[in-house]
This record gives C-alpha cells, sequence and structure tokens, in this order.
C-alpha cells in the first residue's frame, strides 16, 4: 500500500527487482563462465522464470509511460520530504541505504560489462577496419564507428566510478555539470596495445580447441610477417587458409547452401557461384554468415553478425589479392597487417556468434573436417 501511496507502479517494481538480482549475480562471480552459470543458475527456479516472465511482459508498458514519470517524481525535494513522512525516518533511511546499495549492486555489474566489452569493442573496430564506409553506413551501426570505441568505453567506465563515489558519499545527486574526463588519449592508445594482445592469444587458444592446423596457420602468419623476407605473402597465404579451413570446418557446401535456402530470412543475392567445372559452391561471405548465425534458424538479420560476416569475406578478398604481389613490398606488407588485425577481430567475435556450432561435441566433427 505504501509503494501504492509513492506512485510506484509494479511494473517498476518488478523490472527494478529483476534487474537488481541479474546484477547482484553477476557481481558476486570473478569469471564470463561463472556468471553464466549463476544466472542458468538462478532463473532455474519456477518463481524466477514467473518473475523474470511478469517483469518482460512489463518491461514495454514501464519504457513508454512509467519511466521518466518516476524518475521526476522521486528526484524532486518535495516528493523525498513526503517520502519521509509517509515512511517515517528510521523506515525511510532504511529504504534509501537499501535503494543505494542496490544501485551500487547495478553500477558495479555494469562496469564488469564494459571490461568485458572492450576486448571485443577493439575486435569489431579492427574487423571494421577493411569494409568501406558505405557498407558500415548501410550495416546500422555507423554509430559506433563515430568515434573510437574504446575511448567511449573508458569515459563511461569513468562515469559509473563517478556515481560509485556519489553512492559512497551517501549522496544521491547524480546531477554533474560536466560529464568525467576518460582516459587520456596516450592511456587509450597504451590500453589498446595490451587488448589486442590479449584478444591475439585469446583467438589462438579457441582455434586450437578447434585443430591444432589451424593454430599453425595463425600463429604462423605472425611470425612470416614478423621474421621472413617474404613476410606478406606467407603470412597472407596462411591467413586465407585460416579462414577457408575454419569455415570449411564448420559446415560443408552443401549444408550452408540448404542454411542459406531454408533458414535465412531474406534471398542472398550471391549466396553461390559455379566453379568451371560445374560445381556449385557457397560464397565465402554465405559460409561466413553460417559461422556468425551458429548454423541456426535466422528470424530477423543481426547488423552485427551480417558486419563480422563481411569482414571475414572482405579481409579474405584483400589477403588473397596480396598472396602474389611481389611488386611492392612495403605496401603489401602494411594491406597483410591490417589483414591480420582484421582477421584477428572478426575471428575473435565469431567464434563467439557461433554459440552451438563450437560445442565440445562438435569439435571433433570440425577437427577431421580441418585436416581434409
Amino acid at each position: 500500500m505504501r509503494f501504492k501511496a509513492m506512485r510506484v507502479c509494479n511494473e517498476a517494481l518488478l523490472i527494478i527487482e529483476a534487474l537488481v538480482v541479474g546484477c547482484r549475480i553477476l557481481d558476486a562471480g570473478d569469471d564470463l563462465d561463472t556468471w553464466y552459470d549463476r544466472l542458468d543458475e538462478a532463473t532455474r527456479e519456477p518463481h524466477a522464470q514467473a518473475a523474470l516472465k511478469a517483469a518482460l511482459l512489463k518491461v514495454d508498458v514501464f519504457l513508454q509511460d512509467g519511466l521518466s514519470a518516476l524518475i521526476e517524481r522521486i528526484d524532486t525535494p518535495a516528493t523525498k520530504r513526503y517520502h519521509r513522512r509517509l515512511l517515517g525516518a528510521a523506515r525511510y533511511d532504511r529504504l534509501a541505504e537499501a535503494v543505494a546499495d542496490d544501485l551500487a549492486a547495478v553500477l558495479r555489474a555494469l562496469k564488469r560489462a564494459i571490461e568485458f566489452i572492450k576486448p571485443l569493442a577493439v575486435a569489431l573496430q579492427d574487423a571494421a577496419q577493411i569494409i568501406s564506409e558505405k557498407k558500415i553506413e548501410q550495416s546500422g551501426l555507423s554509430l559506433l564507428f563515430s568515434r573510437p570505441l574504446l575511448e567511449m568505453l573508458t569515459q563511461l567506465d569513468a562515469g559509473l566510478d563517478h556515481l560509485l563515489d556519489v553512492l559512497a558519499d551517501g549522496r544521491f545527486d547524480f546531477k554533474v555539470d560536466q560529464p568525467p574526463e576518460g582516459a587520456s588519449p596516450d592511456e587509450v592508445t597504451e590500453l589498446m596495445t595490451a587488448l589486442r594482445e590479449w584478444l591475439s592469444e585469446d583467438l589462438r587458444v579457441r582455434v586450437t580447441k578447434l585443430n591444432k592446423v589451424l593454430e599453425r596457420k595463425y600463429v604462423g602468419a605472425s611470425e612470416a610477417l614478423a621474421m621472413s623476407c617474404d613476410g606478406p605473402s606467407q603470412a597472407s597465404n596462411s591467413l586465407v587458409e585460416l579462414i577457408d579451413r575454419l569455415l570449411r570446418g564448420v559446415a560443408d557446401k552443401e549444408q550452408v547452401l540448404a542454411w542459406a535456402d531454408a533458414h535465412y530470412p531474406v534471398p542472398l543475392t550471391k549466396s553461390s557461384f559455379v566453379t568451371t567445372a560445374g560445381e556449385v559452391l557457397p560464397t565465402k561471405r554465405t559460409e561466413a554468415l553460417f559461422l556468425v548465425y551458429g548454423g541456426g534458424h535466422v528470424d530477423e538479420i543481426q547488423p552485427l553478425n551480417e558486419l563480422v560476416a563481411t569482414a571475414i569475406a572482405e579481409t579474405r578478398a584483400q589477403l588473397q589479392a596480396v598472396k602474389h604481389a611481389d611488386e611492392d613490398l612495403e605496401l603489401a606488407r602494411a594491406q597483410v597487417e591490417q589483414g591480420l588485425g582484421a582477421v584477428r577481430g572478426a575471428l575473435s567475435i565469431a567464434l563467439r556468434l557461433a554459440g552451438p556450432l563450437l560445442t565440445e561435441e562438435k569439435t571433433a566433427d570440425i577437427e577431421d573436417a580441418v585436416d581434409r
């Protein structure tokens, strides 16, 4: 009854409870696997499923009609005085303390999410560097590339730190004249270098789990570029082989073509081509789409999946063109270095999007297919 008197709707309570519980679960674990396990365990309980379903059904109503009004009401001095009188000073103070504690849990969970997203932001930026501005604009994701993603994330991280400091001081005034500054340009560059090193090792581990041949191709490309006098040609060849063997290992041509016909929501303009021998083969982009959608049914086209598939196909095309470039070695080296970064970025995201395709049960099949 008091919540009704405070004009806090049931939708708000359901959504806030679901958000806080989820954030506390995330805040309790140190790594992503632990987070997934905890969320899965928590949402298996019937009462939790019922509460979550009820919250999700009310989200649209709340966001359309209730959110702005709720914030407006609770943020005025008059409302705070009224709530204090309504609840009594002691109860109001306990509620305020609980709200602050819940807010802190949400902010800490957001900071963890940002830490998880940072390397993927660098991966996406590197994957997209070969794609034309026109295609990025057509993807609907151009806003993500309006400024360096990592720079935006560091500023957001600094803003969350500021809010946590405000809560720690016992204040609820989150209004600031100037947004907190993120990392300096030099710090962003240093962080980007460290994250690329992390992505490189992470990708090596991931492809090794699929097949050691893939690891050899990936590591060999970096070593050839660094140490061989014919580095650009050798590295580009290794990276093309890495992409081809991975895509071939995930699914054969018949599977990919059947998937494109039955499970992709719109007809692909160039899903296949016919070789001089009369064989029908899927295009590299179609194979890449199969990978990033996990070979499952696609109800709706996802801009990120589409962009990553395009990055894989176009990076391979650029590397293929460099394989036999002997005239301008410096230009070839620059193109392969760019291609190496794009492969690292695109595959880092693609292997995460692939999901069910890369379960332990299917890894053995992938290994056999890669070796063929």
